[in-house]
């Protein structure tokens, strides 16, 4: 134990699920039909999720490339049919399919984005931010990065801009794997995303396929407080079926943006319907794992911990005895989040080639050491090197790179810089 939290640790057991205001929802945003690739109509989909899985809500997110217009908005119909407030919520969207960028569900409109922008490479990606910024109050979600290995998972999560940002709340796991390695990065890279675990189902199996279920606190089981939640990234991610996750900091919600001060606390609230023991809890921030809690005794659990150093996030991420895993939406603070100079800031981090060498000055203070990769367009790391000099002017030798655009990042735990450089040749 480092000792930052433990002093602030207090643990009892909760008696009721709920937080104030809010209810606790599990479901699937993530599942396929015969509309696609999948079995099953989309009425069979919703009837099974409701009544042979028992969950609150169904995302059914065929692939774009498949649908129709007519396609399209006949299932839509079918979402409207299927949902009964307070019974269930049946949502309809699409999954747009890149094999170059990944793959990203899109929510909440009626208008459908060209499928040939997802075989648009370099190009397709922006094409669907755009599109998805154009056409409020439709949002989206990064699906299943890292899936396959020539996914580069959206430029390697580089930050675009607030407004993007804005409207791709969530990140989906499928497993471990997933939340382990691009959770954080996303985080990191200036994201204010928030987590969901989605079943991806192309069976007939929704809401059944296994029993990790996306969570969602919303005031009440609607589709517009669903959406309302989402937007305002009130969800976690969970392996086990009736677990849930709960984090606020003073009077600021999971999802939200607060000031950080001096000591700041992180109140939590870990529930599990079959009163399963935790193993452990962690409270992973911006520089990592600042602590780890072995629970005794089952229950649930209700703890408040002090951070005590700068950080740009904050979430909980805690795993039973039987291995189950489960991750809250951070908390974000406001006076350390990361930006992405090249987007919003471009005067504060210029990068150019000069014959022989990538030269990167930076007009701001920031602090030392730094990490700086480079990659080319396709997202594949050419180059990985820790920067201790804090002169503000790094020089990289570029004489082994090809011609073209290459995608240059400086950051630590503390910020993040892009940019991006033009080899013309040596």
């Amino acid at each position: 134990m480092k000792g930052t939290v433990l002093p602030f640790l207090v643990l009892f057991i909760m008696t009721a699920n709920g937080q104030p205001g809010f209810n606790v929802y599990f479901g699937n945003l993530h599942s396929h039909t015969n509309n696609s690739d999948g079995q099953g109509t989309p009425f069979e989909a919703y009837t099974f999720a409701r009544d042979s899985a028992h969950i609150d809500f169904l995302g059914v997110t065929d692939h774009l490339e498949y649908l129709s217009f007519m396609s399209y908005m006949s299932a839509l119909t079918t979402a409207d049919a299927m949902t009964q407030d307070s019974v269930f919520v049946g949502i309809y969207g699409y999954e747009w399919t890149s094999s170059y960028y990944g793959h990203c569900d899109v929510f909440a409109t009626e208008q459908m984005i060209s499928a040939s922008s997802s075989s648009l490479s370099p190009g397709g990606w922006d094409l669907l931010t755009s599109f998805v910024r154009a056409n409020p109050p439709a949002f989206a979600q990064f699906n299943h990065p890292g899936r396959y290995s020539w996914f580069n998972n959206w430029d390697d999560f580089n930050y675009v801009n607030s407004s993007v940002d804005s409207v791709f709340p969530l990140i989906e796991f499928q497993n471990i794997t997933e939340a382990q390695n691009f959770y954080e990065r996303s985080l990191n890279k200036g994201w204010h995303v928030s987590p969901v675990w989605n079943q991806d189902n192309h069976y007939g199996d929704w809401g059944l396929k296994n029993n990790g279920r996306a969570g969602i606190w919303a005031t009440d089981l609607s589709r517009s407080s669903l959406y309302n939640a989402i937007r305002n990234r009130r969800t976690f991610a969970t392996m086990d079926k009736n677990a849930s996750v709960w984090i606020e900091s003073g009077n600021v919600n999971m999802g939200s943006v607060t000031n950080w001060s001096q000591s700041t606390p992180v109140h939590l609230v870990l529930n599990d319907n079959d009163n399963e023991m935790w193993y452990r809890i962690e409270l992973v921030t911006s520089k990592g794992v600042l602590d780890s809690i072995f629970p005794t005794g089952a229950g649930n659990i209700d703890t408040t911990l002090m951070i005590t150093d700068t950080v740009n996030w904050v979430f909980i991420r805690a795993s039973q005895l039987d291995a189950d895993m489960i991750w809250s939406a951070p908390v974000f603070f406001e006076s350390t989040t990361s930006i992405s100079l090249s987007a919003d800031n471009p005067s504060k981090c210029y990068s150019h080639f000069n014959g022989t060498e990538i030269e990167i000055k930076i007009f701001t203070k920031i602090t030392f050491p730094v990490n700086v990769e480079i990659s080319d367009a396709s997202g594949k790391l050419i180059l990985g090197k820790v920067i201790h000099d804090n002169s503000g002017i790094i020089k990289l030798n570029a004489s082994g790179l090809a011609k073209g655009i290459y995608n240059i990042v400086v950051y630590n735990s503390e910020m993040f810089f892009s940019d991006k450089v033009i080899i013309t040749g040596n």
